[in-house]
């Protein structure tokens, strides 16, 4: 089993960046071009990803097939510590590659109006936890990068 904890800072207010962390084309737009989800339910992607399992395909650079994975969301939508409020997203998937998938976001205010902003993702890939870990690490590396883009231009690129 494998822990890995990324941490940026946003330079916008939380609320902003927990109503774009909900979609699934935030999701699609910060993992691109290193990793590309297509939907495997009926229909179109939803605006806003609700409670419950998501399936999809990935593929890595677009053309290499990485399977099928199952996202499960849940979300505790508001807590308070040390008198602060935070959001979390959670997506305890599965994957054939996962036997454990526990991602959390949390979003919350870094005291002077803008965010902080968490990946925390626990995985387990048996034989394969440390390579798989490697890549989630620079995936979400790479992600947070384009996402504080992103907040830098007031997420104007998913409009």
């Amino acid at each position: 089993m494998a822990q890995i904890k990324l941490q940026t800072g946003l330079a916008c207010p939380p609320d902003l960046v927990w109503t774009h962390v909900q979609t699934p084309a935030l999701v699609r737009y910060v993992c691109a071009p290193r990793l590309s989800f297509e939907n495997r339910d009926a229909g179109d992607w939803p605006a806003i990803f609700m409670d419950g399992t998501y399936r999809v395909r990935l593929r890595a650079y677009g053309w290499l097939p990485l399977g099928d994975q199952t996202i499960e969301i849940s979300r505790p939508i508001v807590e308070r510590v040390r008198g602060f409020e935070f959001f979390m997203l959670r997506d305890n998937g599965r994957s054939r590659l996962f036997r454990r998938w526990d991602h959390r976001i949390i979003v919350e205010t870094d005291g002077n109006g803008h965010t902080r902003y968490t990946d925390l993702i626990d995985l387990d890939a048996g034989w394969l936890t440390t390579p798989a870990a490697l890549f989630v690490r620079s995936l979400f590396a790479h992600r947070q990068r384009r996402l504080r883009a992103l907040a830098k231009a007031n997420f104007r690129a998913l409009a």
